[in-house]
Formats: C-alpha cells, sequence, structure tokens
C-alpha cells in the first residue's frame, strides 16, 4: 500500500505542477525549433521542452525520504547527472534557437564518466545473470559493461523521443517489466523510486500526448535511459534488458543501418527516414497510432521474453 501511496502522490504532484512548468518553460524561451525539412514536424515549433525536470525533482525526494542505501544512491547519481547533462543540451539548442545542442563528443564523454562512477559504486553487483545458465560473476569487467548499457540505453531512449507520448509510453512498459523482476528479487529499497518514477511519468503523458504541450527533451530522454540502464545492472540484468526494451533497440538499430546504408550506396536511404518511427509517420501513420502500436510491440517483446527467457 506504502509503494500505491507514492505512485498516486508523484502522479497527482505531477499533474498539479506540470501546467505552471509548461507556462515557466515558455516564459524563458525553453522551446524546441524544428528544422524545416522535417515539414510533419515543423507545427512543434515553440513547443515547451526540458518537461524532464519534473522527472528529476518527484522521484529524487521520494527516493531520499526512504534513506535509500547504496546502490540506490548510485542510481539517482546516474539518473539526476545524465538529466543535468540533457537539460543543458537543451538550454544550449534553446539559445541558439536550433535543434543542435550539446555536441555529441562532449556528451557521449559524460555519460562515459558517469557509467564509471555508477560501476564502480555498484561493483558488487557484477554477478549477471545470464539465460540458461547459472548466474555469473563478471569482476571488472562489469565497469566496461556498466559504461556500455548506460550509453546505449541513453541514446536509445533519446533516439526514440520522436512522437508525441511515443518514448514515455515504451519506457513505462519496460519499467512495468523492471518492477516484476524487482518483486521477484525482493529488492525493495528500489521501489520508492520506482513507483514515484511511474507516476509522475504518467503525469508527464497527460500533456505530453498528441498534439503534446511540452515535450521531456533531453533533460527527460537521458536522465529516463540512465534509470532504465541503472536499474537493468542493479538488477544483474543488463542482457535481459535489450528484450524488454526492444523497440528502443530497433529505433537504435534503425539509425545504424541508414547511416551505414547511405555510406555504401553513395547516398541512399534504406528508411524512408530514421530512427523507425519516423519512417512509419511517412508511410502514413499518424502519431498516435505510432505509439499505441510500438508500446503494444514492446508488450509483446516483454511477454516472450518472459516466457521464452526468464522462466
Amino acid at each position: 500500500m506504502t509503494w500505491l501511496r507514492i505512485l498516486l502522490v508523484s502522479f497527482l504532484f505531477g499533474l498539479l505542477i506540470m501546467p505552471f512548468l509548461i507556462r515557466f518553460l515558455k516564459h524563458i524561451g525553453m522551446v524546441i525549433y524544428v528544422r524545416e525539412v522535417v515539414t510533419e514536424h515543423v507545427h512543434k515549433t515553440g513547443t515547451p521542452k526540458a518537461g524532464g525536470i519534473l522527472f528529476l525533482v518527484i522521484p529524487l525526494i521520494a527516493s531520499a525520504v526512504f534513506n535509500p542505501p547504496k546502490e540506490v544512491w548510485a542510481l539517482l547519481i546516474l539518473f539526476v547527472a545524465s538529466g543535468v547533462v540533457g537539460f543543458i543540451d537543451d538550454l544550449l539548442s534553446s539559445k541558439r534557437k536550433t535543434s543542435l545542442g550539446l555536441r555529441g563528443r562532449f556528451k557521449l564523454l559524460f555519460q562515459i564518466i558517469l557509467g564509471l562512477i555508477f560501476g564502480l559504486m555498484t561493483m558488487k553487483y557484477s554477478v549477471i545473470w545470464i539465460p540458461y545458465i547459472p548466474p555469473l560473476n563478471i569482476g571488472w569487467v562489469y565497469i566496461p559493461l556498466a559504461i556500455l548499457v548506460i550509453v546505449s540505453s541513453e541514446n536509445a531512449v533519446n533516439l526514440t523521443d520522436g512522437a508525441d507520448g511515443l518514448a514515455t509510453t515504451v519506457f513505462l512498459t519496460v519499467m512495468a517489466a523492471l518492477l516484476v523482476v524487482a518483486y521477484l528479487q525482493g529488492q525493495v529499497s528500489l521501489f520508492p523510486f520506482m513507483y514515484s518514477l511511474i507516476g509522475v511519468l504518467a503525469a508527464f503523458l497527460w500533456f505530453n500526448t498528441h498534439p503534446a504541450r511540452i515535450i521531456m527533451g533531453d533533460t527527460g530522454s537521458l536522465a529516463l535511459g540512465g534509470a532504465m540502464a541503472g536499474l537493468s545492472l542493479i538488477l544483474h540484468i543488463p542482457l535481459f534488458l535489450p528484450f524488454i526494451a526492444m523497440v528502443f533497440v530497433l529505433e537504435t538499430i534503425s539509425v545504424i543501418i541508414q547511416i551505414v546504408y547511405f555510406r555504401r550506396t553513395g547516398g541512399k536511404k534504406f528508411f524512408k527516414r530514421s530512427p523507425l518511427h519516423h519512417h512509419f509517420q511517412l508511410l502514413g501513420w499518424s502519431e498516435t497510432q505510432i505509439v499505441v502500436r510500438f508500446a503494444l510491440l514492446n508488450l509483446l517483446f516483454i511477454g516472450l521474453a518472459f516466457l521464452f527467457i526468464w522462466v
């Protein structure tokens, strides 16, 4: 019952605070600027971004109240610091009035540093669950694995955040799966963070559904990617994560395929546009159809993963 209260309180606080945050971000000019070549999204120019600020505050407070252990503090540091890096990106792009913010190399460097810090703080979780074989203690290999999982997760969520409500909805399906794993492992110390994050994301989704009144920006997408990666590592299941976050994986793979194909063929495109959700949008799918279908697809992969891999 305590965890349900945390979820409901976080949801209600999110609903109450979000209208003020929308007005404030619009007032200070923290809005998105869409390139004219992306014609189907030009109408979104001027929509407030960095709505992920709300994600950072409420789960942090909810977790701190319960005097969390070291590993949860590591998760909170990763979560908030990733959001701060994203906020810097959002701030720079708003000031320049373009879609370009923090340089990719600097963003990657910060992610690697955060992965290193998180890995060192959570070394006791170097025992990794691998499907069909006994759990394996990978020792110091855990550090580069943590960096890889964090960097890839943050960028995957960031790439997926391109249609109203898409990243939020798909992430909520992943959180549901991670919550099941946390229950099975009895990792109660993670519950305040997880339930609070689910609650505030539900509140954000209220305003982020199409047509969105606010978007999470890099502030939110990098923070959520960090949270997803950190939780998978603490739960010993980083190798299980791609199966329950398959939509994020497919979005990332679509970008890689597009780049490689473009270079190998001298300028031809494999997809109409990448990431993958843009391809389907140009095929005629509405943003609402993309969000619902991608979320259902991820739920399907989660079900198959639990059926054939976890069980």
